[in-house]
């Protein structure tokens, strides 16, 4: 068996009892991992007071845990370690390294009953806590990762029954990789910074949050961001977040707050309220699918939907209309629809554009069906003035119908209703092509107004 140094003598008296051990002050800090895995797997310390709490010690060699399962306490304390630790596939009660260096740590598969606090942490390569079981916090907070080969931390398929905490300054080098992770309470990284140039920064898809994710107040991503698929209980927030790229495909919250990122795509995402700010919407937001029963704004949102890349998206116009109608505003609603029809045609081809345009003019394409009375008020005026300053002669001289000349306009320029005074009375001179004129205009009026109609009723 191995001498113990009197320091190494001193950290062993110490675990017996569950003391803090401080080597702050002690001119030989060194205490060797193989001194401390004996420690640790020594049968014959008490678990009810055996702790290992050590601070400001420098571990020499690699700390192997693998595949161990003690009801121990670790806890380090600005402690430096030569290797990376290694704890896999193994059992502990609460493991904490807090504003220790290390460069790398290995906890794949392993359960922890209580914390892993990493509380300013200074970490030369990867956090590995891919199918880690966790009962209380993963806590981040201040710490610094510089992750290795492009990950920060690997967590897919991450158990943690409370909260994962990336505050106070947190900043990863590299991606941090949550796939299809599980959080009981929340995650809270407001003002950390994630660094992944050029590929994603913090990649989250299928998470399960149970309360909020809360990425706001400065948080930066450099890289992208993926939450698709994503549940979260209670609120997702990106409240002044500085994020290039946030994918949000598939998302499920009760509440999303968007103020911050540059590009968004919210397809097939489901919210209860959306909240955000036209100083801050996306350059980009794709929003075709995006379903939402409340959100700040109405019919002002034009804009908005307007910077989707895909162009003219129906449902997104149809989803706003929708949200309107149901808090009693239809005359926005109609608003909408109307702008969702100018969109379509601004990416129509020339004939289509054309029909557009005199669909707007005349009836707003169904939505302002007031437009079509008034053009056949002003055109029926115009044939009343014409044909009784020069009236048409009857077509079989001493018939007994007499001429009317507004009943005569409003038979020429409807084109369904027969008055008899069309077929009774032809126009004169240059009144045949007025004639001709408003029959034309009468059936390009009907055919708008049934288009409208047929549309406005299918939705």
């Amino acid at each position: 068996m191995e001498m113990l140094s009197t320091t190494e003598r001193a950290v062993w008296d110490a675990y017996a009892q569950g003391e803090i051990l401080d080597l702050a002050a002690v001119a030989d800090r060194v205490v060797r991992a193989s001194v401390l895995r004996r420690l640790v797997l020594d049968e014959g310390a008490n678990p009810a007071t055996a702790r290992l709490r050590l601070r400001s010690a420098d571990i020499d060699g690699a700390l192997d845990l693998t595949d161990v399962g003690v009801d121990r306490v670790l806890r380090f304390d600005g402690c430096r370690f030569a290797e990376t630790p290694r704890i896999n596939d193994s059992r502990f009660r609460h493991v904490s390294f807090s504003r220790s260096r290390l460069p790398g740590l290995e906890a794949y598969n392993t359960v922890i009953d209580i914390d892993l606090r990493l509380h300013g942490t200074h970490i030369d390569g990867c956090v590995g806590v891919d199918d880690a079981r966790i009962g209380g916090t993963l806590a981040l907070d201040g710490a610094r990762i510089e992750g290795w080969d492009g990950v920060a931390i690997a967590g897919t398929r991450l158990t943690v029954g409370r909260d994962i905490l990336g505050r106070e300054g947190f900043t990863a080098t590299g991606a941090v990789l949550l796939n299809d992770a599980d959080v009981g309470g929340s995650i809270r990284f407001a003002g950390a910074r994630i660094a992944h140039p050029g590929g994603r920064a913090l990649s989250a898809p299928d998470l399960s949050v149970g309360a909020i994710c809360d990425l706001c107040d400065g948080f930066t991503a450099v890289g992208t961001v993926t939450l698709a698929h994503a549940r979260v209980h209670s609120k997702l927030c990106f409240d002044g977040a500085r994020i290039d790229d946030l994918d949000l495909r598939h998302v499920r919250t009760r509440e999303l707050v968007l103020r911050g990122p540059s590009a968004v795509d919210l397809r097939h995402a489901e919210v209860e309220s959306l909240r955000d700010d036209p100083a801050t919407w996306p350059e980009r937001i794709s929003l075709d699918g995006f379903r939402y029963r409340t959100l700040s704004g109405g019919a002002d949102r034009l804009p908005w939907l307007r910077r989707d890349p895909q162009g003219h998206r129906p449902q997104a116009y149809a989803q706003l209309a929708g949200v309107l109608r149901e808090n009693g505003q239809e005359p926005a609603a109609r608003t909408v629809l109307l702008a969702g029809e100018r969109h379509r045609r601004d990416s129509a081809g020339r004939l289509a554009r054309w029909w557009g345009y005199v669909q707007d003019v005349a009836v707003g394409y169904g939505y302002r069906p007031g437009r079509a009375a008034a053009w056949f008020a002003v055109l029926a005026a115009i044939g009343t003035a014409a044909f009784t300053r020069w009236p048409p002669v009857a077509v079989q001289p001493g018939q007994p119908v007499a001429l009317h000349p507004p009943v005569y306009a409003l038979d020429v320029l409807l084109p369904i209703v027969d008055f008899g005074q069309e077929r009774s009375f032809a126009a004169v001179g240059w009144t045949v092509w007025l004639a001709y004129a408003l029959s034309a205009a009468g059936w390009v009026l009907a055919t708008t107004i049934a288009a409208g109609a047929t549309r406005t009723l299918r939705k």
